[in-house]
């Protein structure tokens, strides 16, 4: 097997053992840095040798040889990342990418005696199963911490995300594995936390506790003196602690209807030419759909409809059409390429893709970003990102003229960063003219991106100025422009 092909079977495998469904191609490519026509060619490769049952349209699993072979490439990855940290004192957030390098190397015996030098382990640094010799995962119940409540207590057991970056945080703020964290308060309307960890408060946002997983020990004692001290006070205060408990479930309940509303679905259309087999037309869409009718949900779902509707149309914001679906803008797109590719054939195929994401949440917006990629026959293709902001009470786009209270101060902060990531930067001008802004001098882009950690500032191709064929990426500390963010926490 090749090493693509090694990679793709271990993909499918993680994805699968995930979400316990199909794997679809876009989930794969997004998963792999890759188009999805790339993902389609490889899946027809791994089909024809009996490694996986794939269906067009339909999603992907493994047969029993494919996840015989794909047990095993995750058996070397994870104990090579057990090796690279008890022996190499590599941490945690440094080993996936070294492991992902060694788990190819093609040799049974050096694994088993890899094995048996480091005793036999179950678990990765990250707290995943390690499968033995005869690909038996050894399981272990575990709770996300997104489910614990107020008091509860837990033990960090495994991260859900192995990313660079998530490891990296928990490290700064002191999360690793057998760590006892005890949860002080969980804010109901975003699910937030307040946790104790070695003795130290920390906050952690909802999506953090999503990637945390627990073996939970209890944690209720405290609920159970409360209560014994409860029952000592006069009937009178007894009354109106018992009052100000049905209000505040009275409220939480009224609270979770209407937010418990504001829940989210992947909807995945995937199209390409029929009995193509080179060259295909391929149109890969991801897009979110909120749950429920509230006017969020209305609203929210409106905007969606109309942006990707039209990146399938390939409108701009002069051509912007407000009142077609995604099927009927889909139909037009593809009967558009079969007029043209009638009369030329020559023609290579189109290929978009779009793949949407809850990029930040408070308690008053949130922040989605579309990655996009077109090529419909010109020179290059254009691979772009667009930041759309959303008020959480009604669903109304948040304009970048409403999103700051000052623009001026923002547009004087970013350009400091712009200025910092300029002199950083290998980009080629297309001139002599250098790597700056024509006319007006520096001004914030269309495309602005608001994360945890940075305000994104996304520059089109020639939008900083005509001799820009790249598009330009400048990320500026929240903590900076928050104050001036109008849709801030109170």
């Amino acid at each position: 097997m090749t090493l693509s092909e090694e990679n793709y079977l271990k993909t499918i495998f993680l994805l699968y053992d995930e979400r316990k469904t199909e794997v679809t191609t876009t989930a794969i490519a997004d998963l792999l840095y890759t188009k999805a026509s790339s993902v389609t060619d490889m899946l027809k490769k791994l089909s024809d040798k009996g490694l996986i049952n794939y269906r067009k349209y339909q999603g992907v699993t493994l047969t029993p040889k494919g996840t015989q072979k794909a047990i095993q490439i995750v058996r070397k990855h994870r104990l090579w990342e057990v090796f690279l940290v008890e022996k190499l004192n590599f941490s945690w957030d440094e080993v996936h990418e070294i492991a992902e390098e060694l788990e190819h190397i093609q040799s049974d015996k050096l694994i088993s005696r890899l094995d048996a030098f480091l005793g036999f382990p179950e678990r990765d640094p990250h707290g995943d199963p390690i499968p033995n010799e005869q690909g038996v995962f050894t399981t272990t119940i575990k709770t996300l911490l997104s489910e614990l409540n107020d008091g509860d207590k837990g033990v960090c057991i495994a991260v859900k995300n192995t990313s660079k970056e998530f490891l990296v945080y928990l490290n700064k703020v002191g999360i690793a594995l057998e760590n006892e964290i005890e949860i002080i308060s969980k804010e109901p309307f975003d699910n937030s936390m307040t946790v104790l960890v070695n003795d130290q408060k920390v906050n952690l946002s909802a999506i953090v506790c999503r990637n945390i997983y627990v073996a939970g020990i209890g944690g209720r004692n405290k609920e159970k003196k409360h209560w014994k001290r409860f029952m000592k006070k006069s009937s009178v205060k007894k009354l109106g602690i018992l009052c100000a408990v049905l209000f505040l479930l009275i409220s939480g309940y009224f609270l979770y209807r209407y937010f418990s509303k504001l829940r989210f679905e992947e909807v995945t259309i995937e199209r390409s030419t029929d009995d193509c087999e080179d060259d295909c037309l391929s149109v890969s869409l991801n897009y979110l759909h909120c749950k429920g009718n509230s006017e969020f949900a209305r609203n929210f779902n409106k905007e969606i409809e109309t942006q990707v509707a039209n990146f399938l149309l390939s409108n701009d914001d002069d051509t912007l059409q407000v009142d077609i679906s995604i099927e009927k803008a889909l139909e037009n797109f593809m009967s558009d390429y079969n007029n043209i590719h009638e009369h030329f054939p020559e023609i290579p195929a189109y290929e978009l893709i779009l793949s949407d994401s809850i990029m930040w949440q408070n308690s008053k917006m949130l922040t989605l970003v579309s990655n996009r990629y077109s090529f419909t026959g010109g020179a290059n293709a254009v691979q772009s990102k667009v930041f759309t902001h959303f008020a959480l009470d009604n669903g109304e786009v948040i304009t970048n003229e409403n999103l700051f209270t000052d623009e001026a101060k923002v547009t004087a902060i970013a350009e400091k960063y712009f200025k910092q990531t300029q002199e950083a930067s290998v980009i080629e001008v297309l001139d002599d003219k250098g790597f700056g802004f024509d006319g007006n001098g520096f001004h914030l882009p269309k495309s602005m991106g608001i994360s945890a950690d940075y305000l994104i500032l996304f520059y089109e191709p020639f939008e900083i100025a005509s001799y820009m064929d790249a598009a330009f990426e400048v990320k500026v500390p929240m903590k900076e422009v928050m104050p001036y963010l109008t849709f801030k926490e109170d």
